[in-house]
């Protein structure tokens, strides 16, 4: 039963104060003042918990095959002894095995082992006589059958007849052969073994590893806040829970291939609440009534109240998305504990990903937030964050690179001091030269446009560097291999638009490709041509 709360109300009392100073310990610094908060009721009962560990032993052998001799952790010099001592390790889990772990389980502190685990892996052994060779390390030659001489085709003996054209026609052909030395094995007819390797032993060792699952169940004495305690004390890791309760051993069996242990102890149970604006917040803690280090299993949502500004704005930015809506919610970044870690984690990392702004509302959150304040808040950050901070500018990267579609007319082929032998190498170093300037004016004004955008940001708010050298790299250089490639069609826009061929004017080769201006039939010799006199100074 329950112990009453009128004889415990000095236990539950000093958990609910040390559980309260842990709930201040996370939202302190966060522009509220958590001397207000004070325990305004609180409840408890005493509770019997137990853990039940059932262990089930399994054993697995893994067998294997080597030359010669070799030592294993157990060997055996016949095969009758080493089935044996194989079938002894085999049966072991399910005789003495799990007497022999229960009882260091129960000379060991509580949850020594907490998960599956390796008991034992035992190697056993057993030298042999090979059997291909007797022992002996050598065996017959395969290719010559152990006579050590093969017999090899040298020629053929052929009979012919001739016509009366003069033609001759093969009547038989007869191979003619003759016996050589063995090139496998020298001529001796035997060659090393391969199973022994020429030692004339075969080692046979069996692995055998032993090992545990655990299957781990919970059981609380019903009472009035074991419903809701239980799904919390399961979430505890079990190397948690000697920090939570003193444990002693309960009932304890060893059965075939199994054994269970029993854990038991003693938890106090306290339900407190606070009021902030005349609103109850509750929470559940446990606590060890010798420990005494308390621990939240139920949180209630402070954080909707503590942090009651910045999750109005953000409310705001998931409906309107405005600008001025966006600064007011980034300006609070700077102010409040918990924004001001997301703010800092994004700088690092410039992930605005919903998981990734999820996990850090959840980390920091620290189960002060409701999922529907959760959902509300990762939308307002996501969009705030990918509005006004983002790592690069794509519109300048793309209207600087998107130059080098045209840099050949750009730059000009006539400027350059090129020997005009080549079209493809004058090609090339007009790419490599534009592409160099491009991608440099690229980077550059990506990084004015972000730094210009942050100057319009509220001060105190933590920025990420600009990362725009890999998208200007990857624009620059996929502008500059259309370009090259396109150079042909370029070339014909600069010949139906500015009047003349660039390649058929420094391309000697290309003349004959480009046709001429058209013009009108008559009009170079309708229309005189004046000269201009010139005077010579003698």
């Amino acid at each position: 039963m329950p112990i009453k709360l009128e004889q415990n109300q000095a236990i539950y009392m000093d958990i609910a104060i040390n559980s309260l100073a842990i709930v201040k310990r996370d939202i302190l610094d966060n522009k509220f003042d958590v001397t207000q908060l004070e325990v305004n009721s609180f409840d408890g009962e005493r509770l019997t918990i137990s853990v039940h560990q059932d262990w089930e032993l399994l054993a697995n052998k893994k067998e294997q095959t080597l030359a010669g001799q070799h030592s294993a952790d157990i060997n055996r010099s016949d095969k009758q002894s080493y089935t044996e001592a194989i079938a002894y390790y085999m049966n072991s889990v399910n005789d003495g095995l799990p007497k022999e772990l229960l009882n260091d389980f129960l000379e060991s502190e509580p949850f020594i082992h907490i998960d599956d685990y390796v008991v034992d892996e035992t190697s056993i052994g057993f030298i042999d006589n090979c059997r291909p060779c007797h022992g002996s390390g050598e065996v017959n030659c395969s290719t010559c059958s152990g006579s050590g001489s093969i017999r090899v085709h040298v020629r053929d003996r052929v009979t012919s007849r001739q016509d009366s054209y003069g033609n001759k026609h093969e009547i038989s052909r007869i191979p003619e052969y003759e016996y050589r030395q063995c090139s496998s094995c020298g001529g001796s007819g035997k060659t090393t073994c391969k199973p022994c390797k020429g030692t004339g032993y075969i080692t046979k060792i069996t692995t055998i590893t032993r090992s545990a699952k655990l299957y781990q169940t919970y059981a609380l004495q019903p009472g009035s806040y074991s419903d809701k305690a239980i799904p919390e004390i399961i979430k505890i890791p079990a190397s948690q829970l000697n920090n939570i309760a003193e444990w002693v051993v309960g009932q304890s069996t060893a059965q075939y291939n199994h054994f269970q242990i029993q854990y038991v102890s003693q938890i106090d149970l306290t339900r407190f609440s606070t009021l902030i604006h005349d609103i109850p917040y509750e929470f559940l803690a446990l606590n060890h009534h010798e420990v005494n280090t308390p621990q939240l299993l139920e949180k209630s949502p402070i954080f909707e109240e503590v942090l009651k500004l910045p999750l109005a704005l953000a409310k705001d930015v998931c409906k309107k998305a405005r600008v001025d809506c966006i600064k007011d919610f980034l300006a609070c970044f700077q102010e409040y504990k918990f924004l001001r870690n997301i703010m800092a984690s994004l700088s690092v990392n410039p992930d605005y990903s919903k998981k990734n702004i999820t996990n850090l509302v959840v980390e920091n959150g620290k189960g002060y937030l409701s999922t529907v304040t959760q959902e509300q808040l990762v939308i307002g950050i996501t969009k705030s964050y990918k509005t006004y901070l983002p790592t690069h500018s794509k519109l300048a990267i793309i209207s600087f690179s998107i130059w080098l579609l045209f840099i050949y007319e750009i730059l000009s082929i006539p400027f350059l001091p090129l020997a005009r032998e080549s079209l493809t190498r004058d090609s090339s170093y007009i790419a490599c030269g534009g592409f160099v300037i491009c991608f440099l004016f690229s980077v550059i004004a990506s990084r004015w446009a972000i730094v210009r955008k942050y100057r319009q940001l509220p001060a105190g708010i933590i920025t990420p560097t600009p990362k725009n050298i890999k998208i200007s790299l990857i624009f620059s250089l996929l502008f500059s291999i259309i370009g090259f490639f396109t150079i042909s069609v370029h070339d014909q826009l600069f010949y139906k638009y500015l009047g003349g061929s660039i390649l058929a004017k420094y391309y000697l080769h290309h003349n004959n490709e480009v046709k001429p201006i058209p013009s009108a039939p008559n009009a170079a010799a309708s229309t005189p041509v004046k000269l201009k006199k010139h005077k010579h100074k003698g």
